[in-house]
């Protein structure tokens, strides 16, 4: 009987701990976006020229519709009443579910600060 308990104590262990490391992995994903800068992406998404998308607040998850793309992440054809829209392409319909799973992690959204007073969170140290 005592080793069944023990046994079931260290399952539940086993159990609880891998949750924990699982959570972990959902917070510090990697990003296709922006050479994997978070604070760029959250803070203004993709860099492509077919984004349907674009950040409003990442902590909130706000987002707003680029004009004549479908109203929700769609890759084929948008459905009635909406077919006169244009589809998401694959990287906006992709970008958007890494921000809907990464960028609502920080409790807070922190400024950019550049090291010299000059330039942009996007371009520094390169363009990206």
């Amino acid at each position: 009987m005592k080793r069944q308990v023990l046994l079931a104590l260290c399952g539940l262990v086993l159990l609880g701990s891998s949750g924990v490391a699982l959570a972990d992995q959902r917070k510090y994903k990697f990003l296709r976006w922006r050479d994997n800068d978070p604070f760029v992406f959250c803070t203004q998404g993709i860099k492509d020229q077919d984004r349907a998308w674009r950040p409003i607040d990442p902590i909130s998850g706000a987002w707003m519709l680029t004009p004549g793309y479908c109203p929700f992440p769609v890759t084929g054809s948008c459905p009635y009443p909406f077919t006169m829209l244009m589809a998401w392409s694959q990287n906006s319909f992709d970008s958007f579910w890494d921000y809907q799973s990464v960028c609502k992690w920080p409790h807070r959204k922190g400024d950019w600060t550049p090291r010299n007073g000059q330039g942009n969170a996007e371009d520094t140290p390169y363009s990206h």
